[in-house]
Order: structure tokens, then C-alpha cells, then sequence
């Protein structure tokens, strides 16, 4: 009796010990540990992850389902499971690759200044060879809009482009910086991406969104600012691509806001948009049923 009362407290400490650690992990990194959640989440609804060679390190993709490929790109600063809460929605009737944009999540290079042309070109050669033959259609939210674009206009497997929040012009933001370095900057960026119908974020989540802004993704793109300007398009460039394009968008943005994607609307030859009300930058995790609904309207036309 005395050694099973033994194993029981012991059961009890490591339980508490987890739980501890657990809270101690979400108050001083909740943006990893929510991560990694999105992560897991992927995984569950059967994608699983692959290492792809690149010419500037591993890129890491999530792969799953069956049927017409869907490629889905994330934003500056994000990971593929920015995508968690669409994917299981659409795995059975599509086949879907996650990718981390080189520089973030899983994907290489760990360290140093992010240039665009190693962002791109580690993007194009790991859909190089992950789809090297059948048509895509890409779904590129923010910085992943704009790769979208240049996807579209050098790779003839590009079929359709869904821009989300995003895309390769130029913007007119003129709000607060996207690296914070307070606790107040990083709670005016937030509303800045989420718009007035985003909900209040703890203390220690925009603490956390202030490390991230220094030392992330976000941060060594900064540093490789003027790589940009080879990448970004005039307005007449828009034209050159010419496979549909389908514009699904947060209308609380006010990073890429209504007037950003109205230009993209009377650019692009025969471009179509949805608004989403009550989404900001990031409409997939901000408002994911509403965008898994015209995300599925959008890939079953003409599929």
C-alpha cells in the first residue's frame, strides 16, 4: 500500500511539474508554444511534414490529401500553421502543401539578413519539386500574396492565385512600425493588422510579439530592405499575369486596407474579390470560418 501511495504522489508531482512548465512556456513564449499548437493541429488532419533541398537550405513543406494541388503561403513573420483551422476543411477534396517560407518555421536559413531573392527562389525550387508537373492554384496571404504573384508570372504550373491581404505593389502604410519595440508599439501594430474587431492581447503576449519583432523573421527582412525594390511590380506590370486571380480579403486591414486591394481589382485582368467583414490582416486565424467558406467556394470553381 505505502508503494503504491508512493507511485501515486509521484504521478501527482510530475503532473503538477508539467503543468507548471506548461504555464511558465505559454507566459514567456506564447507565440511558439501557439505555434507549435497550429503545428501539431496540421499534422492531425493528415499533412505530414517534408524536408525539401533547396539552393538556400531546407525548406519545410506540410503535405497531405488528394486531389487538385493547393499550395498555401504564408505571411512575414508566420509559419505554416497559420493555415491549421482551413486545412481540415479542404484535405479530402484537395491535395495541400504548407510551406514555411525560407527563414521561417522549420525552413533554412536559421541565421542572418533575409533577402527577397532567397525568400523567392527557395519558395520556387521547393514547389519545383514538389509539384514539378501538375497545375497549382496558390494561396498567398500578405508576404505570401506577393510571392503568389511572382509565382504566377514565371511558373507556367501556376493555374489560379488567391491574394490574401497582400500582394506585389506597393503599399501607402503609414502606421506604426512592424518591429516594435515596446509593449505600446506592439499593441498598436496588432490593432494596425487586426482591425476594430480584433480582441484585446494580453501583456504577455505583446511582449512576446515585441521579441519576435526584433529578432524574427520579420527582423532580418528588415535588414534586407532594400532587396525589395527588384520585387516589387508598377501597376501596369499587373498584367502580366494573366491566370485568374481571386482576391479574398480582410476589410479591417490597415496594413494592405480596401484602397491597397482596389488598385490590385483595377489592375489585374478580370480579378475578382470577396470581403470579409470583421477580418484584419491575418483572416484565416482571425476569422477562420468565414474564410474556410469563400476559400472552398473559390477552389471548387472550375476545379
Amino acid at each position: 500500500m505505502a508503494t503504491h501511495l508512493k507511485i501515486l504522489l509521484l504521478l501527482v508531482f510530475l503532473v503538477l511539474v508539467g503543468l507548471g512548465a506548461g504555464a511558465y512556456l505559454l507566459f514567456r513564449h506564447p507565440l511558439a508554444v501557439n505555434a507549435a499548437r497550429e503545428r501539431l493541429s496540421l499534422r492531425l488532419s493528415g499533412l505530414k511534414p517534408v524536408d525539401v533541398a533547396t539552393s538556400v537550405g531546407t525548406v519545410r513543406a506540410f503535405v497531405g490529401g488528394s486531389g487538385p494541388t493547393v499550395v498555401f503561403l504564408h505571411g512575414a513573420g508566420d509559419q505554416a500553421g497559420t493555415w491549421s483551422r482551413v486545412v481540415p476543411g479542404l484535405a479530402s477534396r484537395f491535395r495541400l502543401i504548407a510551406l514555411d517560407l525560407p527563414g521561417h518555421g522549420g525552413s533554412q536559413p536559421r541565421t542572418g539578413p533575409l533577402p527577397m531573392d532567397v525568400v523567392f527562389q527557395g519558395t520556387r525550387q521547393a514547389l519545383q519539386q514538389l509539384c514539378p508537373e501538375e497545375p497549382v492554384t496558390v494561396v498567398g496571404n500578405s508576404l505570401g500574396a506577393w510571392l503568389a504573384c511572382l509565382l504566377a508570372r514565371e511558373e507556367k504550373r501556376v493555374a489560379k492565385v488567391v491574394l490574401v491581404n497582400g500582394g506585389p505593389i506597393q503599399g501607402h502604410y503609414l502606421g506604426p512600425t512592424l518591429a516594435p519595440k515596446t509593449r505600446e508599439e506592439a499593441w498598436e501594430v496588432m490593432k494596425v493588422l487586426m482591425g476594430p474587431s480584433g480582441a484585446a492581447i494580453p501583456g504577455f503576449i505583446l511582449d512576446d510579439v515585441v521579441r519576435a519583432g526584433q529578432a524574427g523573421p520579420i527582423a532580418r527582412l528588415l535588414q534586407a530592405l532594400n532587396s525589395w525594390e527588384n520585387y516589387v511590380w508598377q501597376k501596369e506590370e499587373l498584367g502580366k499575369v494573366t491566370v485568374p486571380v481571386f482576391l479574398l480579403w480582410g476589410e479591417e486591414d490597415r496594413l494592405f486596407d480596401r484602397t491597397y486591394a482596389q488598385k490590385l481589382l483595377d489592375a489585374f485582368p478580370h480579378a475578382q474579390a470577396d470581403w470579409l467583414a470583421g477580418c484584419g490582416h491575418i483572416p484565416q486565424r482571425q476569422c477562420p470560418a468565414a474564410f474556410s467558406q469563400k476559400l472552398l467556394q473559390l477552389l471548387s470553381a472550375g476545379s
